[in-house]
């Protein structure tokens, strides 16, 4: 029998500039304990669990036969399931709002400039009433220069059961203050060259992401969401995102990251599984209006359903984005 056992935060843990915080489980063969990270009574901290600042860098790992969880909320139960795979449908989570915790709008569970690597860690119960209730890639405010973003990598992941108005999972938000969507050339060409798609890349490998509910109507959703201003690539490796449910449009994946003009930031699914989304609007699996690859191994999108356009995927206007000049005006949807 596994017994859960209760690391309690009383408010933020910040990791400095030039630290590492590193939690991991004891690999102790007779392990018979599962540690969960959870907000004591009384936490009203409003900058979530964890922040990262630039230059610092946290680990938090599980082990491989039992993982290490993090749950954003204090309430004992879960939302009720989203998606009925026997009648094939969908039912709109309730009761949640009672258990809506603290973090303020752009704050998740694990908030990031830095560096984040996760293994086998299950992220579930993070109810807000703003964006973003996981993992959320941290918004750029300084207006004069480009924040040194880490690389977030997750592997053997879970996020389920997380209510946001959007990117429930997962966020990045605009890396470059000024930056738009659909208008990627405001900030001065000087900066353009201290940003890097790679280094500051998010990548999620053998994950589920599953059951959560995005708020937001009649506006873009995504569990996954980018914002027009952000620069990071985004690598989904193996991954499953399933049985979530949007309000608003798409409730899988909305990659709207433009990057800026001289380097292109890039979305890439290799053997992933994006299926039994809902969305209200457009799009329930992927919305999309910047560069996209399935590479590799076998991606499916299946089964999604939206009440509009593209249960799918659906395009938006991807060409003829200003600032895309001489990015590729063609979509190539073969295997590579």
């Amino acid at each position: 029998t596994v017994r859960d056992v209760s690391i309690q935060l009383a408010s933020t843990v910040t990791v400095k500039k030039g630290y590492k915080l590193t939690i991991k489980m004891d690999p102790d063969a007779s392990w018979t304990q599962r540690a969960i990270i959870v907000i004591a009574n009384g936490f009203s901290s409003t900058q979530g669990m964890f922040l990262v600042e630039e230059g610092a860098s946290l680990v938090i790992e599980g082990l491989d036969s039992q993982w290490l969880g993090i749950k954003g909320s204090r309430n004992t139960g879960s939302i009720s399931t989203i998606y009925n795979s026997t009648s094939k449908t969908w039912t709109k989570p309730t009761g949640y709002e009672q258990y809506y915790n603290t973090f303020a709008n752009g704050y998740g569970m694990v908030t990031a400039v830095g560096n984040v690597t996760m293994k086998n860690v299950r992220m579930y119960d993070s109810y807000c009433e703003g964006d973003g209730a996981a993992l959320v890639v941290k918004r750029n405010t300084n207006t004069d220069k480009l924040l040194a973003y880490g690389k977030v990598s997750l592997t053997g992941c879970r996020i389920t059961n997380c209510v946001a108005t959007f990117g429930a999972a997962l966020v990045i938000y605009n890396q470059v203050k000024n930056a738009v969507s659909g208008d990627i050339t405001t900030v001065d060409p000087i900066v353009h060259d201290d940003y890097d798609p790679e280094g500051s890349s998010v990548t999620l490998t053998d994950c589920e992401i599953k059951n959560c509910y995005n708020t937001l109507s009649d506006n873009v959703c995504g569990t996954i969401r980018t914002g027009g201003g952000a620069y990071s690539n985004l690598y989904l490796n193996n991954t499953t995102i399933s049985g979530n449910y949007a309000e608003g449009t798409c409730a899988g994946v909305v990659w709207n990251a433009h990057g800026l003009s001289n380097k292109q930031t890039v979305l890439r699914f290799d053997g992933c599984v994006v299926e039994n989304n809902y969305s209200k609007s457009s799009g329930a699996g992927l919305y999309v209006s910047s560069s996209f690859e399935f590479c590799n191994n076998t991606s499916y999108i299946r089964g999604n359903t939206s009440g509009k356009d593209g249960g799918g995927i659906h395009i938006r206007a991807y060409t003829g984005i200003k600032g895309m000049e001489g990015y590729p005006q063609t979509l190539d949807m073969s295997l590579g």
